[in-house]
Formats: C-alpha cells, structure tokens, sequence
C-alpha cells in the first residue's frame, strides 16, 4: 500500500506538469490534432513513467558506519516497512476506495442506460457510425461508434450535427475519453485529474468544428445549430456532445486566423518539467570511494586500537541515526590467542593481492548489512587479538591508523582488500593480512538474495608512551 501510494503521488505530479503546460501556454493555440496527441501523452506518462526512477550516484566509504542507512536503502530500493497502517491509515484506504467505487458505480450506471436506449431502436448505418434516433436525449452526443439524435432534429440541422458528431466516431475521441476517465478513476482527489478530461473534451470539440466547418457549405449555419444547442444537457462522461463547452472561445476558435507554425514549438516546454520530475524523485544509488579518494574524506567511526604492551579496541559514538548510541569499550589486554594460533608475520603476506573480482559488483548499502558473529563488539575485538605489531615498525617509531577496505562476499569471507588509507607498508601489510583472515560474516542480503558488500576497519597502530 505505502508503494502504490507513492506511485500515486508520483502519478498525480507527472499529470499536473503537463495540465499547468496545457493550461498556461497551449489551451488557446489552433494545432488541435498536435494538441491531441499532447493531452494523451500526458495520460499515458502519468500512467507509466512514475514506474522508472532514475539512479544518481553517490560515493560514500564502506564500512560498518554506514549501517544506519539500512533502512533508507531498503525503501529506495523498493523495500517496503509497513509498521502499521492506524486508524488514520485505514480510513484515508476508505475513502480512496469508496471514491473509486462510488465513481465506478456512477459511470456503470450511464453506460447501462445508453445501451439500454439503444435496444428495440432502428439504427442506420452512416460510413463507420451507427445513428440512433431516440427521443429520451434532447441533445446529441457520441459514444463508441454510436450516434445519438433526437427524431425532432431534421433537414440542415440533421446535417450540421450529423458532420461534427462523425468526426468524433471516425477519429475515435472515445479512446481518449476513455484514457482520461481511467487516470480520473485513480486519482479522482487530484483536481488536474478533472480539469485534465475538460481540456480533453474541449479540444475534441475543437477538432470536430473544425473538420465540420471544413465541409460545411453554410458556416452560419452551422453556427446557428451551435446556438440552438445551448441549452442542452450532456448525457455522460464518456460520450462527446454537441454542445459541449458553448461559449465565446469556442466561436473564436472557428475563425480562421494566421498563427505562426513556430508555436508548436511552445510543445517542447514540457521538456523541462520532464526533467524537474525525473529529477525530484532520482534516488541515490550509493557507491563505494576509488581507491585514489583523500585521507581526509574517510571518516571511520570505529576503530582498533593497538599498541606495542597492549591490546585493545574502542567503539567510537556512532551518528545517532536511530537515537541509539555506542558505548566506550576498552579490554581484553589479557585475553590472547596461543602463539601457535596466530598467523605468520607480514613478510610473508607483503604480495598478498586481491582475489578475482566478484560477479556482481559489491554494494555499499543493503537491505541487510553483513553482520559478524557477535556484532561489530567481536569483530573488533577478533582484529586487535590477532594482530601483531610489526617488530620493524616498532624499531622505527612508525604509528598512525591504518583503513582497510574489503568485501564481504556472498560466502561471509573477506576478499577484495584494499588500503584506502596507509601509513607505512609495514603497517598497511599487516592490517591488510589480518583483514585476510577474517570469516563467518553473515552475508549482505539484498530482495531476500545474499550480495556482496563492501565494508571498512581502521586499524590504529599507537606506540606506548615512553616516560621521560
């Protein structure tokens, strides 16, 4: 429900940028037929382009700090989190319906009473119109390929509104009338919705007296016929009546006046609202950093720290995302593994080089984020156990925080490591190598499939304080 909502909405826009054009720049312009095609275009974008959403991309580091966007990824992607509907809720979902229904309703009723006028009547055949001569319309009007005349209409008369009304069945106003009540049936609590078919069948009526006049060997007459249809009643939505939208407009727009064919140009003014919709509903499609993104744009909020006669770890304060916080932890200067547990010293891994690449390229934010054994606490807490401060960097006075990048795969294994943020290559291999051996993740999940997805330590070698 909270996605067709949102489709609505998306919907109702796209029909009122191309209402406010039609309105402000096409209503009084003379290319009815192009006019035509423009008011159906508008119906049938509204219909499908609220299913395409643009993407734009938006580079942000990996890792843990980006779990707080699990849940704006998940609705951008089409997730949907339903909490609860409420009684507000519910009775907005009523009164949607029951305007729908009640419209429905409405519509089935007029079809019926215009089909069941049409039984027991002569019909006459005129090229691909059926005329139905039937005295319970004062007015005439089309519908389908139906032709409805009342028997007191004769003579000139008959032939004026026999001419305007078989412009309507032949170039099939119907289906556009049609379109128009189906998008007002969906959105009937938009107001473009409405004036949207009024500008439909208004046109009609143009490109009827126009095609009419052109045949007409009496246009004062024809005129006349307008004129003695005034007070006439319409009979239904779907159905084109003759004496629709009877005003001074509708004689000004049957003189024949020399307008530029350069206005037509004024068309490509939906371009740019085009545009402004795609624009305002593109949804970021989040990317990992290149390798070659400045130190100081990574911003790790967690972080191992370990020292020469001492080791530990700290969980920084987490953006309150969810009006949650983190605490500080720092232990586990007695807990070790055995020495014959612990991996080899980075000589050995100075070429260790990422593994093939993935088939599908990693994420950086999921519906589901990769989740270690323990939480982010013992993923930790796993690092600055095993890993060992190089002798060499240590004989060196080399310290400074090393960010690893890496991949946890479709299996919950490390792979794809990379450096985004080095200090020295002593300490960058080693960071690099205990990264390596990390394992067990609970994979990223994305639409219920397992994906792989990027992810980021900092490693922050600190040498011990030396007393003076």
């Amino acid at each position: 429900m909270e996605s067709f909502a949102w489709y609505l909405l998306k919907s109702a826009i796209w029909l009122a940028g191309f209402a406010l054009v039609y309105l402000l720049f096409l209503q009084n312009e003379r290319f009815f037929r192009t006019k035509r095609y423009f008011l159906v275009a508008g119906i049938l974008i509204s219909f499908f382009f609220p299913l395409i959403t643009f993407h734009y991309r938006t580079a942000l580091p990996a890792g843990p700090d980006l779990a707080g966007f699990q849940n704006i990824a998940g609705q951008k992607s089409g997730g949907s989190h339903l909490s609860g509907i409420g009684f507000d809720g519910i009775l907005l979902i009523t009164v949607y319906i029951g305007g729908i229904v009640f419209l429905l309703f409405k519509s089935l009723i007029q079809i019926a009473s215009v089909m069941k006028s049409i039984s027991g009547k002569e019909i006459t055949r005129v090229s691909k119109a059926k005329i139905v001569r039937s005295s319970e319309y004062s007015g005439s009007f089309s519908f389908l390929n139906y032709i409805f005349i009342n028997p007191s209409v004769s003579g000139a008369e008959l032939n004026a509104i026999m001419g305007h009304e078989l412009v309507h069945v032949n170039q099939m106003h119907w289906i556009d009338l049609l379109l128009a009540d189906m998008i007002r049936l969906i959105q009937w609590a938009n107001p473009f919705a409405w004036i949207y078919i009024r500008f439909m069948r208004q046109n009609h009526e143009y490109i009827a007296d126009q095609v009419a006049l052109e045949t007409s060997a009496d246009q004062a007459l024809y005129k006349a016929v307008l004129v003695n249809q005034l007070l006439e009643t319409r009979v239904f939505n779907l159905s084109n009546y003759f004496g629709y939208s009877l005003n001074k407009r509708r004689f000004e727009m049957m003189n024949k006046t020399f307008w530029s064919p350069y206005r037509k140009t004024r068309l490509f003014l939906i371009a740019p609202v085009i545009v402004l919709i795609f624009y305002a509903f593109a949804t970021p499609q989040y990317k990992p950093a290149d390798n070659g993104v400045p130190a100081d744009k990574v911003t790790p909020v967690s972080e191992v720290v370990l020292t020469a006669n001492k080791i530990g770890y700290q969980i920084l304060p987490r953006p309150d995302f969810e009006n949650k916080t983190a605490g500080r932890i720092a232990k586990n200067d007695k807990k070790k593994l055995p020495e014959n547990a612990r991996m080899e010293k980075p000589a050995k891994i100075a070429d260790l080089s990422s593994p093939a690449p993935t088939p599908v390229e990693p994420y950086v934010v999921v519906q589901q984020m990769p989740n270690y054994p323990g939480g982010e606490a013992e993923l930790l807490r796993f690092l600055a156990e095993n890993t060992i401060y190089p002798e060499e960097a240590l004989a060196k006075n080399i310290q400074g925080k090393v960010i690893v990048r890496f991949i946890v795969n479709t299996e919950g294994n490390a792979e794809g490591i990379t450096v985004i943020k080095g200090v020295d290559p002593l300490l960058d291999a080693e960071a690099k190598r205990v990264v390596s051996v990390l394992s067990g993740f609970e994979p990223g999940m994305q639409n219920g499939q397992p994906v792989p997805v990027w992810y980021m330590v900092p490693i922050n070698f600190v040498l011990p304080v030396r007393n003076q």
